[in-house]
């Protein structure tokens, strides 16, 4: 009979630390799953070609269709109408020129600002 005599391996007790530190979780920590392993035959297909393109492009508007349809929307006018006319009095009333005001437009149309520059008294 012979007997096999093994030479002791050499071990690195920081890489043993390491592999320990990595095998076994740590309490309150979550683990990623890492990477998803496909096999080479779908990889090339997802990313050469005309299909991963379509498939890509059929994500991101899925994504885009489901943003749209969960933002909220309302009808409700943002900009707020003013009335001009308290300004327009003033300005008939003091200035030397004749002053003008819009006239004629159609039934949509709204002031949604109103502003009076002028000289002040001083000139």
């Amino acid at each position: 009979m012979t007997e096999k005599t093994s030479a002791p391996q050499e071990t690195d007790p920081e890489a043993s630390t390491q592999d320990a530190r990595q095998s076994a979780p740590s309490r309150g920590t979550v683990q990623s799953p890492g990477p998803v392993q496909v096999s080479p035959g779908v990889y090339k297909r997802l990313t050469t070609g005309l299909g991963g393109f379509t498939i890509a492009t059929l994500a991101c508007l899925l994504l885009v269709g489901l943003i749209y349809l969960i933002t909220p929307r309302s009808e409700e006018e943002l900009l707020p109408t003013v009335d001009y006319s308290p300004q327009l009095w003033a300005i008939r009333a003091d200035a030397p020129y004749t002053s003008y005001a819009p006239q004629g437009l159609s039934a949509g149309w709204r002031p949604t600002s109103s502003r009076l520059h002028g000289l002040n008294a001083d000139g």
